[in-house]
């Protein structure tokens, strides 16, 4: 497997990932860190600073299991799933996200797609 040596000298590729959102130090690290690993910039940042993504993919999909094995039996049942468990889920989700910033943590695993 093919593996890009990132150097933690190069000013451009510390420049472009404090551009993608994180700072000098957190670039360096994590770029020591897809060394180490022999990763991507992209893999190294959800294994270290980005695990709650990992965390929210697992949470979908048994929130998914929940679903369809209510709407399985009565689409009734599944109404009151969705207004007692899910509305009061969400809000609770959505204002714990907003305070960790979770829509950052997903733009700077964006933006490092392309480094």
């Amino acid at each position: 497997m093919f593996f890009k040596k990132y150097d933690q000298n190069d000013k451009n590729l510390t420049e472009s990932i404090r551009l993608a959102g994180l700072s000098v130090y957190r670039a360096q690290k994590l770029i020591r860190f897809a060394n180490e690993n022999k990763i991507s910039l992209q893999k190294a940042y959800l294994l270290t600073d980005a695990r709650v993504i990992k965390v929210d993919v697992i949470l979908f999909f048994i929130m998914l299991f929940f679903i369809f094995s209510i709407a399985q039996k009565d689409l009734s049942e599944l109404r009151a799933f969705f207004l007692i468990f899910g509305l009061s889920f969400f809000v609770i989700e959505l204002t714990c996200r907003l305070h960790r910033n979770y829509f950052k943590i997903w733009m700077v695993y964006i933006k490092l797609r392309g480094i």
